[in-house]
Parts: C-alpha cells; structure tokens; sequence
C-alpha cells in the first residue's frame, strides 16, 4: 500500500480508536444523528467533527477548506471496510497488534487521568505565584544576552499593494489591523507579531533592514519568495536589558507557571501512587540482555 493511501488510513484508524474510546455510550440520535453507516458500525455527527478538525489540523491554514466532511467521511468508511475485513481473518487476535492496542489504550488512560485528576484540579494560578515564579528566572530566562528587536510582518503579493499599506501605516492606522485585514501570513497570527529576534535569526534581507530601524518606524517592502512584506518595529532591548512583559508574554508566562505547578501536582499525586504500589526497576537485567559485558564501545 502506497504512503499516500497509508497514512490518511492510518489517521482514521487512530481517531476511531479514539472515538470507540471516549463515545461508547449510546447515542441519542436525535440530538447527534448517524450519518454514515458500514454494517453495524455507525459515524455520528458529533465524531465527524472532531475526525474533520483533527485532520485540517494538519494541513496550512489556507488548505483547511479543501477538507471537507464527506472526504472524511469517505476515508472513514474505507477504514472502516478494511478494518471489518481485518477482523474477519483474525487480524485484531495478532499479539503484535493486542500490544500496539494495549499500549494506544494506555497512552489515553494516562491523558485521561491528567485532564481529569491534574487539569481540572489545577486551573489557576495567583499573582502571587506568577511573580514568585518570574523573579526565580528573570536573570536566566528574561535578561536578554544580544540585541533582539521586535516587530509586526505584513505580508502581500504585490509590491505596489506593500508600498500603500506602508503609507498608510506611516499615516498613522493600525498596523495590527492592516495586517488582519490584508497579510497573506496567517501563521504569525492576526496581528503578525514575530516578537523578539536576533539579527542571526531573521532571513538576511529582513535583517539588513529591520537592525537599522528605529523602534515605531515602518519599512519600505521588502521582497521574498511568497511576495511582499513591510515590518513594523515594536520593541527593542540590549544585552542586560530584561525582556519586557507584554499581554502575550504575560499570558505566556501564566500558562508556564501553571504547566509547573500541575507538573508537581502529578508528581505528588505518583508519589501517593507509589505508596500503595510495589514497584520494581530491574535495569541490570537490561544491560545484561541488551549490553552484555564486553560488547559496549
């Protein structure tokens, strides 16, 4: 079977394992309705989206509308044919797959137990903790060892279009609002934010222009492969200089401390585990099967 037919089957498998997981309760058709339907197998509404997102999740943004429900329904119920077939000869008693199974299994009891016992325990953090947390590692994580500059990208097609928004933007609109309304770069977000950036690691032609800006100024275009784009300078620090916090930052810095405090909620939670559970590590056993004696370099 070639990659191309592989692996839009093997993501289906995947996310119907998944619903077979999270939806086996009876469905109230009513409210979710089948629509489609292979033996006695039956796709609901509510599965499909979720089979639809997840797949124009992995295309660009650009590409998502050319996913549409009845291709994932059509791959769904050719996965489904070959997986009934699968069955049929046996397939699904093959100890290689029971292991494959166990182990999906366990990857989705393990997310489950953190959504259930550390996400939803754990959903907030103080003011209090943020600035504790920040003043710990401002000096290793927020003091800025190079000049970085920050800057908003808008990106067009054409250069007579670059060259208008860059008057208008020098005339005084919004340039987060020139860039939702007219870039062509979706994956720096509404605003095309790019936040901050060493000269080394910005391509040479935006570089050259954007180290010799002042902070606030607006650029003539400047060409790439894709089109056009004009940068904004928004922000500045040199060596020494901590990194200052915007919204985004902030936020980013919330979610941190957050992602630190359920890391130790789990820990805790393993180590009550562990109180009630004899564990065993044999890793000698490891070495003498995998790396015997003699044999490493």
């Amino acid at each position: 079977m070639s990659d191309k037919i592989r692996k839009p089957l093997l993501l289906v498998m995947i996310l119907m394992t998944l619903l077979m997981v999270s939806c086996a309760s009876n469905k109230n058709e009513t409210e979710d309705p089948v629509v489609a339907q292979v033996g006695s197998e039956k796709l609901h509404a509510s599965e499909l989206k979720i089979m639809l997102e997840a797949k124009r999740a992995t295309v660009p943004e650009n590409k998502q509308y050319e996913i549409t429900p009845e291709m994932v329904m059509d791959e769904w119920i050719n996965g489904t044919l070959i997986s009934q077939e699968a069955k049929n000869r046996g397939y699904d008693k093959d100890a290689e797959i029971q292991r494959k199974v166990d182990q999906y299994l366990n990857t989705l009891l393990v997310d489950k137990m953190w959504k259930e016992e550390v996400e939803k325990k754990v959903d907030s953090v103080s003011e209090q903790e943020v600035s504790d947390f920040y003043n710990a590692v401002k000096d290793t994580d927020y003091k800025s060892k190079y000049s970085q500059l920050r800057m908003s990208l808008l990106t067009v097609k054409g250069e007579a279009e670059a060259t208008e928004l860059a008057k208008r933007a020098r005339a005084g609109e919004d340039f987060a609002k020139l860039v939702e309304q007219y870039s062509i770069r979706k994956d720096l977000g509404l605003d095309g934010d790019m936040g901050y950036s060493r000269q080394e690691e910005l391509p040479k032609q935006l570089a050259e222009v954007a180290f010799k800006m002042q902070v606030g100024e607006v650029s003539d275009p400047i060409k790439f492969e894709v089109g056009y784009s004009i940068v904004k300078i928004t922000g500045k620090v040199e060596p020494g200089e901590y990194m200052p916090l915007g919204e985004k930052e902030q936020k980013q810095l919330e979610d941190r401390v957050l992602l630190e405090k359920r890391k130790q909620y789990a820990l805790d939670f393993l180590d009550e585990l562990k109180k009630n559970t004899e564990v065993f590590k044999f890793l000698h056993k490891y070495q003498d099967a995998i790396e015997p004696e003699g044999t490493s370099k």
